[in-house]
């Protein structure tokens, strides 16, 4: 811990409150740093396009700084008599960091993430930009269709309440939710904040449907790509693989993903994402066979996982 001492304390503020980093480290001076080729490849005309690219890409470059949320204390401030801020008593490993810095870093805590994927997104031309903060953890959010949608470190991206529930889940009741919406506006950035209450009601879903889409979605990219065929004889509802006259050998692989709600505005997305999982982990086996068939079903035991049945086999 360090105290500093300033007459002027504001830019130090930046460092430790969430407010003053966002009007502060998303400035134009602060979003010019990140490398233009960075942003080139991350940019789409289609938001949703975009945000899964931004949170595929955070995920295979930037780490959780584990050691960094380590550190529990939060700056303190000392006031004079008219409340005015005269020193802040704060941990510098704990400062909130610049895009630039988590860049370089290639590490950073929730609040960092938080801000790269904004700044990220304004330098793509999106806006606004949304972060909501819990007690417990901060993500960065975009509107879609009058649903926002969590872009949170790495795929999925999930629907708001989807997300706060599977937060809620793993970190404990959420008792405070603050969300800030950020916008530039004549080359400044605005914010304005909400206190919000989240009343833990989830958005509904037809998953039957949903996840025929997205299996229909990998049939079509791994048929493309791969030049096996689809064959829908290969379907079993049982754990028991059937193999229907005429094949020779088959198995079933099996792929399970944890904290996903499927939205079907994000088909196309989810099939590249899932299909991309099923090459990279059985590329030999995809090799071995010439039919498949994809299947998606919800756990029972976990409504927010997915296990995604691949059906190969031999004719």
């Amino acid at each position: 811990m360090h105290t500093v001492f300033n007459k002027d304390l504001s830019s130090e503020l930046a460092w430790y409150d969430l407010k003053k980093a966002l009007t502060r480290h998303l400035q134009p001076k602060y979003l010019s740093e990140i490398d233009k080729d960075l942003i080139k490849s991350l940019c789409y005309k289609d938001i949703k396009q975009t945000i899964w690219k931004i949170a595929i890409w955070e995920e295979n470059n930037i780490k959780y700084d584990y050691e960094k949320s380590e550190i529990k204390e939060n700056a303190t401030y000392i006031t004079d008599s008219h409340g005015k801020i005269i020193s802040i008593n704060a941990n510098p490993k704990r400062k909130i960091q610049t895009p630039k810095q988590t860049l370089k870093r290639k590490k950073g805590i929730c609040s960092d993430f938080a801000i790269l994927t904004s700044a990220l997104l304004l330098r793509c031309h999106h806006q606004p930009i949304y972060i909501f903060s819990t007690n417990n953890h901060t993500f960065a959010s975009v509107k879609i269709n009058k649903n926002f949608y969590a872009i949170d470190q790495h795929p999925p991206i999930n629907e708001l309440s989807e997300h706060l529930h599977s937060l809620q889940k793993q970190y404990g009741p959420i008792s405070k939710l603050q969300c800030y919406k950020i916008w530039m506006n004549n080359n400044k950035i605005n914010l304005k904040e909400y206190n919000l209450n989240w009343s833990g009601k989830r958005r509904t879903v037809e998953s039957e449907t949903e996840h025929k889409t997205i299996s229909e979605s990998i049939i079509k990219i791994l048929s493309k790509y791969l030049h096996i065929i689809p064959d829908e004889n290969l379907k079993s509802n049982g754990k028991t693989f059937y193999l229907p006259p005429s094949y020779k050998e088959g198995v079933i692989l099996t792929i399970t993903k944890e904290g996903v709600k499927i939205d079907n505005i994000f088909k196309k997305q989810y099939g590249l994402w899932i299909s991309y999982e099923i090459i990279k982990n059985f590329s030999n086996e995809l090799k071995n066979y010439n039919r498949f068939w994809i299947s998606i079903v919800e756990n029972n035991k976990n409504e927010n996982k997915l296990i995604i049945k691949i059906h190969l086999a031999k004719k």
